[in-house]
């Protein structure tokens, strides 16, 4: 019988402290959409205390920068950054936008710290295997060794000017 006298006032104590607590929380006003950005990556944008017409600027601003950004990112575009890097690969310089440049001086940053267990310049890799799946067959070795050899984002050579 204490036992259940006790559990009935430790319950009451924290229904009146929720209650209590529950009169000084605020509720907000939330606006949500979701963005396909670059690749077909789904962004969930969400807004707060903030009127329809400022939310929906702000979202058209931010679809915008995420086609500018995969204008020039995408290694699907023959003509984005991307594109025209892979295809002039290890034949000269090609001129990048400021955007393209910073992530691509990040990429090479976290290869490092990931000690290459990221690495943007992959993509050698990725289209062997992805060859060699459609014809039913692993690479061989000298394949292999040839892919790899084309992978180390410590060899792209980036100029900040």
């Amino acid at each position: 019988m204490k036992a259940r006298i006790g559990f009935l006032v430790a319950s009451c104590l924290v229904l009146g402290l929720f209650g209590a607590y529950s009169r000084h929380l605020r509720t907000y006003a939330e606006l949500s959409t979701t963005l396909l950005a670059m690749g077909g990556v789904e962004i969930e944008v969400k807004a707060y205390e903030t009127d329809r017409a400022t939310f929906e600027r702000a979202v058209k601003r931010m679809e915008g920068r995420f086609r500018e950004l995969e204008a020039h990112l995408t290694r699907f575009r023959p003509d984005s950054d991307i594109g025209r890097l892979n295809a002039a690969a290890g034949r000269g310089p090609v001129a990048i936008h400021g955007d393209t440049l910073q992530v691509l001086l990040k990429a090479r940053e976290v290869a490092q710290a990931s000690q290459r267990a990221f690495d943007v310049t992959v993509v050698p890799l990725i289209q062997l295997w992805k060859t060699a799946e459609r014809e039913g067959r692993e690479p061989s070795e000298a394949e292999r060794a040839a892919a790899c050899s084309r992978v180390d984002s410590a060899r792209l050579e980036l100029d900040p000017q």
